[in-house]
């Protein structure tokens, strides 16, 4: 036995004299108000994708600066290693010359 109604309105009116229509303008609130709360999780899981993505670069940004503090720290390796290089090259030539020295002194004594 279908309900019948006598007072159907377009906009559904949920307080009318007629239960059908009070059913569905139930219904479509309850349809509207969850649709609303669908889009609330689509804006709550676009903020988190947001936080996300903006953690990741901080991360990324935070690796970058490491790298680069480590390539400069590798440089300034290099670099005392060219200054260890060059003084011992300079006291290699200082020992080479006293060395001369010992031998030219040598010679003018004999």
């Amino acid at each position: 036995m279908a309900i019948t109604c006598n007072e159907v309105t377009p906009t559904y009116a949920p307080f009318g004299n007629c239960l059908q229509s009070a059913l569905v303008g139930i219904f479509v609130r309850e349809r509207g108000r969850e649709r609303e709360r669908e889009r609330e999780r689509e804006r709550e899981r676009e903020r988190e994708r947001g936080s996300v993505r903006e953690r990741e670069r901080k991360r990324e940004r935070e690796r970058g600066r490491e790298r680069e503090r480590e390539r400069e720290r590798e440089r300034e390796r290099e670099r005392e290693r060219e200054r260890e290089r060059e003084r011992e090259r300079e006291r290699e030539k200082r020992n080479r010359e006293r060395t001369r020295e010992k031998e030219r002194g040598r010679e003018r004594e004999r």
